[in-house]
């Protein structure tokens, strides 16, 4: 994979003409990058790249602390105007380890995460 400054200045969109800056792509599916304006013209592609997203934040939020969490969630807040609703679910939840057994099903023991 190339480093990031060896990659093109300008990045065609792999479905419409437009060039866009590598800080303007806004979802890279399988090597292709795509405009703002073709994820958000395509249902298939925005929910995937809505998909990508959720799960990236959600690896990020697993190791943060409550206090993290919410400094994390007022700078993307602050960076992205539909933050709210599309990912504020996803804050401070409390966070556990279950052990559950195996043939039941049912959980035998619940560790709390730190907070």
């Amino acid at each position: 994979m190339p480093h990031y400054a060896e990659l093109p200045l300008l990045t065609k969109c792999s479905t419409c003409p437009d060039e866009m800056l590598q800080e303007e792509i806004e979802f890279v599916l399988q090597t292709k990058p795509y405009c703002k304006s073709c994820v958000e013209s395509d249902k298939e592609l925005s929910a995937k790249s809505m998909h990508a997203s959720r799960l990236m934040i959600s690896g990020m939020l697993y190791e943060l602390t409550n206090e993290q969490q919410a400094e994390v969630y007022k700078e993307l807040k602050n960076k992205q105007p539909d933050f709210e609703r599309k990912y504020a679910d996803l804050f401070f939840h409390e966070q556990t380890l279950q052990i559950v057994d195996n043939e039941s099903k049912q959980v035998l023991h619940t560790i709390p995460a730190r907070t």
